[in-house]
């Protein structure tokens, strides 16, 4: 962790620091089903590149051709959608933070994700830290959660991944009732950014071999 803006930030929290945020990110995607962190999270530049250059090995060694080829064979014949893309165009490496022998802070992954999930969110949420920190001494920093992209860089490289080029009209996030899931703030940042809407799988109509979606909205 980057110790300086620990230290800065627990001077300047405050729960009127806290309410601030929670007021900024409700305003922007509606309300939370889960507790949001008091704090953000302070990562060294080293840090940064270390989990960085670790999700980039393991996405390289699961792209080898022949060990796609084996992991296809896991799919179930009924979920084994036609027309699937040679790579995901979304991929997550979890990571928990554990200390080594060193002392220093890496990454233990905890899983790999292939759904844009969090994405928005995580934008709206480094806009929302950037907001009410800006008039803290020491933390008016222009924070990001993208790594080395600028924001609105980063911002336009995840719209052409989630959309392939095509009108956001005709894109849409599919999960099982999107409005009950407690990542729905997520749902509503990608459709901010985005203009992609969310969809339930349950409002998903099919003639022949194209698939239609619901009227737009939040049970899609």
């Amino acid at each position: 962790m980057d110790s300086t803006f620990r230290v800065l930030y627990n001077k300047a929290f405050n729960g009127a620091l806290f309410a601030e945020y929670e007021r900024y990110l409700e305003s922007r995607v509606g309300p939370f089903g889960f507790r949001l962190a008091e704090t953000p999270l302070f990562m060294s530049r080293a840090l940064c590149n270390r989990l960085k250059n670790d999700a980039l090995e393991i996405c390289a060694e699961l792209s080898v051709p022949e060990t796609l080829t084996q992991l296809k064979r896991a799919i179930p014949p009924q979920v084994d959608a036609p027309n699937m893309t040679a790579l995901p165009e979304c991929v997550q490496v979890d990571f928990a933070l554990v200390e080594n022998a060193n002392g220093e802070l890496e990454g233990k992954v905890v899983e790999l994700q292939g759904f844009p999930s969090l994405y928005a969110l995580e934008v709206a949420m480094a806009d929302g830290w950037r907001e009410v920190l800006g008039s803290r001494v020491g933390l008016d920093k222009n924070w990001s959660c993208l790594f080395d992209l600028g924001r609105e860089e980063g911002i336009a490289r995840i719209g052409r991944a989630l959309t392939g080029g095509e009108d956001p009209a005709h894109v849409a996030m599919l999960d099982l009732d999107p409005a009950a899931q407690k990542t729905w703030p997520d749902f509503a940042a990608t459709k901010r950014f985005f203009g992609i809407e969310p969809v339930s799988a349950m409002h998903v109509i099919k003639r022949g071999n194209k698939l239609f979606r619901g009227a737009p909205g939040h049970g899609g």
